[in-house]
């Protein structure tokens, strides 16, 4: 009786440690959750949205309200060293002049990861512009000649042609006076070689994303129906469509055609 009882104990102790570990966890998981909400919500509360109207002064002067945020250099390609640099945005406190004197700038370098044919995809609007940077001869250029939102950006190679696949938005579609991931946007591909830039986009829809064919120079790109025309695709009430861009041809076409797409409409409504 003495063993069976001395066993039921450590039995109740060794339950007991478990729970109170478990409930530790939980505890600690908890915590790190509402830290990360609170630390979300002050990044929101920042504000740091591509704006689109100008500040003045009452000189009528335009003021600097955003100031530059450049990423580290990501390496595309070894051989000619090919480098992608983002651009991003900060909100200041306080508008300066824009042509305002500033301390000289210590150029410092880093360590840069590297990507192989696909860059992680940064999202919620992160970038208003991406400089390409040639190592060998020391050369950098701005995708981007107007202002723009690059939500996401994909490093593509086909045939030797080095491609950018990038995620933009240049119209306040919905009227907020911002440029952000809420304003329907657009494919952008942009020859790395030739340095052209072409946007593919449909009127009164969004781009939601893409998928690269395999052994083919063909994406698959699906984008949402803005139908109450308001400027934003709302996907839990709004429809999405697949399109098919050829690099070569540069031609958008149906992926679903309209009779497959009738039929499956039927399938529901009927």
């Amino acid at each position: 009786m003495e063993k069976i009882k001395r066993f039921n104990q450590i039995i109740l102790a060794v339950f007991g440690t478990l729970a109170v570990i478990g409930l530790a966890s939980i505890l600690i998981f908890a915590i790190v959750e509402i830290i990360g909400d609170w630390q979300r919500g002050r990044d929101r509360n920042r504000d740091n949205d591509l704006r689109i109207t100008p500040t003045v002064n009452q000189k009528n002067d335009t003021l600097k309200t955003q100031d530059l945020v450049f990423g580290m250099p990501r390496l595309l390609d070894t051989i000619p060293q090919l480098y992608l640099i983002t651009v991003s945005q900060i909100s200041l406190s306080t508008p300066e002049d824009i042509y305002a004197d500033e301390a000289p700038i210590t150029l410092i370098k880093g360590r840069s990861e590297i990507y192989t044919s696909k860059i992680r995809r940064p999202r919620n609007g992160k970038f208003n512009n991406l400089i390409l940077y040639r190592g060998l001869e020391s050369q950098k250029y701005p995708v981007f000649k107007y202002k723009c939102m690059v939500n996401s950006y994909q490093y593509w190679q086909l045939n030797e042609t080095d491609y950018l696949l990038i995620e933009g938005t240049t119209k306040d579609t919905n009227g907020d006076g911002k440029l952000n991931y809420l304003d329907l946007s657009s494919l952008f591909v942009y020859n790395i070689t030739q340095h052209t830039l072409k946007e593919v986009a449909m009127a009164n829809h969004g781009y939601l994303g893409h998928e690269i064919l395999h052994d083919t120079d063909e994406l698959v790109i699906k984008f949402g129906k803005d139908v109450n025309k308001n400027g934003e695709f709302e996907s839990y009430e709004e429809p999405n469509l697949l399109m098919r861009y050829s690099m070569t041809s540069e031609l958008l076409r149906v992926m679903i055609s309209k009779s497959m797409n009738q039929k499956l409409l039927e399938n529901i409504n009927l």
